[in-house]
């Protein structure tokens, strides 16, 4: 991709990792109440919740073209190296923490293979590593997809990714509905397999990146980002204070409100930041854009010493968007100062790369 049509990129991979951490501040939105400071955790939650599926979106406007690179085989060992590395890596520091202090985030000392294999390959040592488990299925994916010949990519991509739309994510949204309105129990067992879950996010990345997009397509294409976002914030207020808990009927990355909202931000960047030039904004990109992928690494491990720093400045973490605010304009600076040392370690620096 030429710098001038992929500098889009750059911004949409600043604005998503910064999105995750704010997500991840924002985690009292899983300790239901029913009162006001929840309603704003869910609001919080609604208008980030793009970060996941835009970095998949990435990964697909990226990575399909990779044979125009280099071969399979350095695809692969490029993927090893910069994903499959840091996440073993990362994934065992809650191992070594545990093993210095009393116990770490409820891991046990005494520990078995079954405790450590389910705690990196499942995640359950840093809950946020999930996002590996479908990334390295995707990677495994790519040589498949990619083997479509160039000439007829475009034409196949959207047919899958139509097809996908309809059969994977909309029917199974609108018999939810139904169930949910009319208490019954229909099951759809329909799926398109090769656009299954999260690998649909990267054909449609690859999709919004490659097309040029009529403004009647993207006036569409915004109005329903808007709906998707307004039946994600409002359903789960209202489900929620209905029964009394997080009712997740309007969640989940895959379900349709979060595809049509997280389309539309990618096509609301790309339009946004394609040819033109905000110098502020290109600065501040430019300079976090290469720490990136270590805030996500890194982030959720200063959450508790940040906390404890909030505390010892006697700030109430219970008025929702100031801490929130707070613990993401901490937590972020220390990531890249963190990252930055890191980086001069000649073994570890292999761990953020």
């Amino acid at each position: 991709m030429s710098a001038q049509k992929s500098g889009y990129i750059s911004y949409l991979n600043v604005i998503s990792a910064i999105a995750v951490v704010i997500l991840h501040a924002n985690g009292d939105f899983w300790h239901f109440r029913s009162d006001a400071s929840w309603a704003v955790n869910n609001v919080i939650e609604c208008l980030f919740y793009f970060a996941v599926p835009v970095f998949f979106m990435i990964t697909g406007a990226t990575l399909l073209d990779y044979r125009e690179r280099y071969d399979t085989k350095t695809f692969l060992l490029k993927r090893v190296r910069k994903t499959v590395i840091p996440f073993f890596f990362w994934s065992c520091v809650p191992l070594l923490l545990n093993a210095c202090l009393t116990e770490y985030y409820g891991i046990p000392r005494v520990l078995n293979f079954t405790n450590i294999f389910n705690g990196i390959f499942n995640t359950e040592f840093t809950a946020v590593y999930w996002f590996f488990v479908p990334l390295f299925c995707i990677y495994l994916s790519i040589p498949l997809l990619s083997a479509v010949q160039k000439e007829f990519r475009i034409k196949i991509y959207l047919y899958i990714a139509v097809t996908a739309l309809i059969v994977n994510v909309y029917i199974p949204f609108v018999i939810d509905w139904v169930n949910l309105t009319t208490k019954t129990k229909l099951i759809w067992p329909f799926e398109i397999k090769a656009a299954s879950e999260y690998l649909l996010y990267v054909i449609i990345g690859y999709l919004l990146h490659h097309l040029t997009l009529k403004p009647k397509i993207r006036a569409v294409i915004y109005c329903l980002a808007v709906i998707g976002l307004f039946i994600h914030m409002i359903g789960t207020h209202c489900l929620s204070m209905q029964d009394g808990a997080i009712n997740s009927l309007f969640k989940g990355y895959t379900k349709l409100p979060c595809f049509l909202y997280s389309a539309g931000v990618f096509v609301f960047v790309k339009q946004a930041f394609t040819r033109r030039h905000f110098r502020p904004a290109d600065r501040f990109v430019a300079f976090v854009q290469p720490y990136t992928f270590g805030i996500y690494l890194t982030h959720m491990y200063l959450f508790v010493p940040v906390a404890g720093l909030l505390h010892l400045l006697h700030i109430d973490e219970s008025f929702t968007v100031s801490a929130v605010i707070l613990k993401t304009l901490i937590t972020i600076p220390l990531c890249i100062v963190i990252i930055y040392l890191l980086r001069k370690i000649p073994f570890i620096k292999k761990t953020v790369p």
